[in-house]
């Protein structure tokens, strides 16, 4: 009998499609948190613009978009997004980032190449004192080099998601650094061949006609301040100076997030392998200088010596001393390096060795100052004045308790208010569906009000053609009748104060006529194989 199994494979085809598009950015339904200013204009796969969440009945999703796709040419391109999730929304709780406490940890990660692809959570262990992995998610999460977003799916009871929500930050990083085998070769300098006094102020007119000790050959991608063409050594009678150009002159401040540049390099002073830490060509000291681009520029120095063999490096390499005013970068990098932590002769020869190359990042944290919400949440605490409210904008984060500007490609419709009695202290949902009519992006505006009051704004950037969910949390404190109000759209919400019978929500007809033809189906399916494994009568006498 194959009627059952007709059915059977209908109700597959019917169901799977509407649960594979769960992890694709494609149906609409993603809510605008927060538009991040652009920090890094010239390069756009390193800087973050926007993030978006959305859920359903399991799961939560979060849409990270960048500026650009990232070049697919090295693994050296890397992208990183964190997401930090305080779940229980109480900062005494995980681990403690700025005014939240960690509950729960997602990292994504992807090189250029796609060589390299993870995601995973994990969760704070109050115990251990760090967080332990709980799950990998690289099978319900999109990360692809050659795209401008990652999207991360997570499972709500993974996270411990409730009706109260969550407060998190997102953090995103952009970083290009060559790992694996060494990108430079050790090279020697022999001292005073260079003799030459610089002064540290990453400028290079006081080099005169010296010649680089090192020219790099590197690809055209951008941004092109990442890309090291030469490296220049000379000497004095006190230091060192090591200057690193790059093929674009270096952003030395920026208005958001910041730049971070580490350069890692090994002097073997006796130009002996066998001698030092074998590991990086025989090195007896090690210099790591760090070049920060913030809205205020910060170098920063640190000399080690080789102290012998040990698990351990801080075992293995002493810190001699730091300094912030032997580095500076303006034009190019400088670095100087006393010789009294060398203690080699006039016409010594030194080798030279540099193992990750110079390793350069743009950090977001997204946002810089106070934790979002989602969803977000809405107050009832002063309702009888005028409630200001946030709303993002792609420059900054502003106030608003002024009307919204519409825009008439934008059409607000299907305003629903569930459940539309609650009692005081739960929480309702008011949506509304929006829509853009016209043939360019546009960028639509929507504005909540309740009894009157504006309590929240919004605004969604929608494709033409393309409609958009938008979601209002809305926890009341008081009984009464609110009045609700989204672009015009007009309900009410009946709040009540002590526990009555609340409407309940309907049961959707076409899920009761699938389960009964489910239960039609596997009954006749059990009818069918009882009928053929139900044996023959004897034959007749």
């Amino acid at each position: 009998m194959k009627f059952p199994y007709i059915i059977l494979i209908f109700l597959l085809l019917i169901t799977f499609p509407s649960q594979s598009l769960l992890a694709q950015g494609s149906d609409g339904n993603y809510l605008l948190i927060y538009s991040i200013p652009h920090a890094y204009p010239d390069s756009g796969w390193i800087d973050s613009r926007a993030l978006y969440v959305k859920e359903n009945l399991d799961n939560l999703f979060f849409y990270i978009e960048f500026y650009g796709s990232m070049p697919t040419t090295s693994r050296d391109w890397r992208r990183q997004v964190s997401i930090l999730i305080d779940s229980d929304r109480d900062p005494a709780t995980g681990q403690r980032y700025k005014e939240i406490g960690v509950d729960y940890l997602i990292h994504a990660f992807v090189t250029g190449d796609n060589s390299i692809s993870q995601a995973y959570l994990l969760r704070w262990d109050e115990e251990a004192g760090d967080f332990q992995n709980v799950k990998d998610l690289r099978s319900t999460s999109i990360l692809r080099p050659d795209t401008n977003y990652v999207e991360i799916k997570v499972g709500k009871l993974d996270v411990n998601y409730n009706s109260r929500g969550m407060k998190f930050y997102v953090v995103t990083t952009g970083e290009w650094g060559h790992w694996g085998a060494p990108w430079i070769d050790e090279f020697s300098y022999v001292m005073n061949s260079n003799s030459r006094h610089i002064k540290v102020d990453g400028r290079a007119d006081d080099w005169g006609e010296i010649t680089p000790v090192k020219t790099i050959s590197q690809p055209s991608d951008n941004p092109r301040e990442f890309l090291t063409s030469r490296i220049y050594i000379a000497n004095d009678e006190e230091y060192i100076y090591i200057r690193l150009d790059t093929l674009e002159r270096p952003k030395t401040t920026i208005d958001y997030g910041g730049i971070f540049r580490y350069l890692y390099f090994f002097i073997d002073l006796d130009n002996n392998d066998d001698t030092g830490d074998r590991e990086y060509s025989g090195a007896e000291l090690y210099v790591e200088a760090e070049f920060h681009s913030n809205p205020t520029k910060l170098n920063n120095a640190s000399y080690y010596i080789y102290g012998g063999e040990s698990s351990e490096w801080y075992r293995e390499w002493h810190l001699i001393s730091r300094s912030n005013d032997s580095s500076d970068f303006n034009d190019v990098f400088e670095l100087k390096i006393p010789l009294t932590y060398l203690k080699i002769e006039p016409q010594q020869k030194i080798s030279i060795f540099i193992p990750w190359g110079f390793v350069q990042i743009l950090r977001r944290d997204v946002p810089e100052e106070n934790a979002l919400s989602y969803p977000p949440m809405i107050s009832t605490e002063s309702l009888t004045t005028q409630i200001q409210s946030t709303s993002t904008t792609e420059s900054k984060i502003t106030s608003s308790t002024t009307e919204t500007v519409s825009t008439l490609a934008c059409q607000v419709i299907g305003l629903e208010i569930k459940p539309s009695r609650v009692k005081i202290g739960e929480e309702a949902i008011i949506s509304v569906s929006v829509r853009n009519t016209g043939s360019t992006l546009s960028p639509c505006s929507v504005e909540l009000r309740i009894n009157g009051n504006i309590t929240s704004t919004y605004k969604q950037v929608i494709d033409p053609g393309q409609s958009r969910r938008i979601y209002f949390s809305f926890i009341p404190e008081r009984e009464g009748i609110y009045h609700i109000n989204v672009n015009g759209l007009t309900g009410s919400l009946e709040v009540v104060k002590e526990a009555e019978k609340l409407e309940f929500p309907s049961i959707n007809l076409a899920f009761i006529l699938m389960i009964i033809v489910v239960i039609l189906a596997l009954s006749m399916l059990l009818l069918s194989l009882y009928r053929r494994r139900k044996p023959l009568p004897p034959p007749p006498p």
